[in-house]
């Protein structure tokens, strides 16, 4: 499938984001419904990275008594509070030279298996390609001479709520994020220098071409915004 012309991405991409993108501030929030018995103080023990931060989230909330929560209220908790677990890309399939680099460290041997977190790079030589099982979400399928830089794989213990982004940084990325078992939506976000893409049960191209980006929906929605 062509990539479309950058005109109609756009016009087809802000249709997309009018169905209801959420706000920039909402994606750095937890949003938690209070269960019967919940105080701050022992939700702050079991989820805060440290449990004196909990006065400020309860300023913030304007819970005047953080020890009485009332069942069915919903918190805004930002994620820079809250403990997390590291999710994996793992290396799918390969061809040709394709350089692993985790983050901080040297290039990892690529084989398949090879497991990336936060703050990897991965860069893809002329005539290779790269294929990632993202956790949780889909596949991530790099051509010759394409680069993406892993920004966040991690699930938050309140909520269950999961962090999926990464950066394109060169050339094109196939994304292949179908739905969940129960048919509810799997997230990812893939962010180029000039927008960013939610992806929710989805198969598309997206390209960071020199003039802008380009972007080949299959099947599904892709939310898009413009770069801040």
């Amino acid at each position: 499938m062509s990539v479309w012309p950058m005109m109609r991405v756009l016009l087809v991409m802000a249709t997309a984001a009018a169905l209801g993108p959420r706000p920039a501030a909402a994606e750095d929030m937890v949003r938690y419904t209070v269960q019967r018995g919940d105080t701050f103080d022992a939700l702050a023990r079991a989820h805060f990275i440290r449990s004196g931060d909990w006065p400020a989230v309860a300023r913030a909330n304007r819970v005047p008594q953080a020890r009485r929560l009332r069942a069915g209220q919903v918190l805004a908790i930002p994620k820079r509070y809250l403990r997390y677990r590291p999710l994996a890309a793992h290396l799918a399939a390969f061809r040709g030279e394709v350089s692993l680099t985790p983050a901080g460290a040297a290039p990892v041997p690529t084989r398949i298996g090879a497991e990336l977190g936060e703050g990897a790079i991965v860069s893809i030589g002329a005539g290779g390609f790269a294929s990632f099982e993202v956790s949780g979400v889909g596949h991530i399928t790099l051509p010759s001479m394409a680069s993406m830089r892993i920004d966040r794989l991690r699930r938050y213990s309140l909520g269950d709520v999961t962090d999926r982004s990464v950066t394109l940084l060169r050339g094109r990325a196939r994304v292949i994020a179908p739905l969940g078992p129960s048919g509810a939506p799997r997230t990812l976000e893939l962010r180029a220098r000039r927008s960013t893409a939610a992806i929710r049960g989805t198969e598309f191209i997206v390209s960071e071409e020199p003039a802008g980006n380009a972007l080949s929906v299959y099947e599904g929605v892709v939310t898009y915004s413009p770069a801040a």
